[in-house]
């Protein structure tokens, strides 16, 4: 409501900004209840310390949880639908999608 308001109130300082990010429309969502949103930490891991990359990706997702179960009943995240990668690590880590519409996909998972 407020981001209505605001673009309408200033319409021609925001009309170029708006016509150039229209996706941000598509990305305001009503979070699901008792869930924090997850953001990630991109590492770059070079390709022969890969021990490194399972164990260290074991370890965020112990301290994701430890967390999550003493506030909240799990955790949700939002993807663009183009974004391959993104989509292969929620299906492969068990988050279901909760809400998608044509440029993103909102995923959660409980805990």
């Amino acid at each position: 409501k407020k981001l209505i308001f605001f673009i309408l109130k200033n319409i021609l300082l925001n009309l170029p900004l708006l016509i150039l990010n229209y996706k941000m429309f598509f990305k305001i969502h009503e979070p699901p209840e008792n869930h924090i949103q997850l953001i990630h930490l991109v590492i770059k891991i070079k390709k022969k310390e890969n021990k490194i990359k399972s164990k260290l990706h074991k370890e965020i997702e112990n301290l994701h949880q430890k967390i999550v179960n003493k506030k909240y009943k799990g955790v949700y995240a939002i993807y663009e639908n183009k974004n391959i990668i993104a989509s292969k690590y929620y299906r492969k880590s068990n988050f279901k999608i909760f809400k998608k519409n044509i440029f993103f996909s909102f995923v959660k998972k409980k805990f």
